[in-house]
């Protein structure tokens, strides 16, 4: 068995055409249902994600040869992978978090601003805004903080994927 990764915008067909170049139309067709057998996660139509691992089936009834794509060292291609996906993987995180904080930070700006200017003398409401802006500015802290654990962690999981991704490396010769 052999692997291989979807390139950038290439669908399981444009993969089978890519990888198999030198077979004709009723062995592609061939070759992409055995594909699609052996690869139940690719069974969404259109461009798959960039780097997705394709196991490639052995197909001993199909008398063509794909391009070269390397032995399979499953684990290594598939760390190498998921290390590839992080920075979308912090591109997906980042905004919801940058949201959430603008969110916070208005709502601080309007309390301390024109709440204050509004309330005059009347002590119960300026109680209410202050705890407002109390419990406000606590939440803020805590996005600051989930962001700076956010990209903590990503880093981490980056260095043990590098880790992995030498031990499988060193493990196979």
């Amino acid at each position: 068995m052999k692997i291989a990764g979807i390139q950038a915008d290439e669908d399981l067909t444009k993969f089978v055409d890519r990888v198999f170049s030198s077979a004709n139309r009723g062995q592609r067709r061939q070759v992409l249902e055995a594909i699609r057998a052996a690869n139940p996660h690719l069974s969404a139509a259109g461009p798959q994600i960039a780097g997705t691992p394709v196991l490639i089936p052995d197909l001993p009834d199909i008398k063509v040869t794909p391009q070269p794509v390397g032995d399979a060292n499953v684990p290594q291609f598939l760390l190498e992978q998921a290390r590839r996906q992080l920075p979308s993987l912090a591109e997906a995180l980042t905004p919801k978090l940058d949201q959430h904080a603008q969110q916070l930070r208005a709502t601080l700006e309007v309390a301390q601003s024109d709440l204050k200017k509004a309330i005059g003398r009347d002590q119960d409401l300026k109680a209410r805004v202050a705890e407002i802006v109390k419990t406000t500015q606590a939440e803020l802290d805590q996005v600051e903080k989930l962001r700076q654990v956010q990209k903590e962690a990503l880093a981490e999981l980056d260095d043990d994927l590098n880790r992995f991704i030498k031990r499988t490396t060193s493990n196979v010769g």
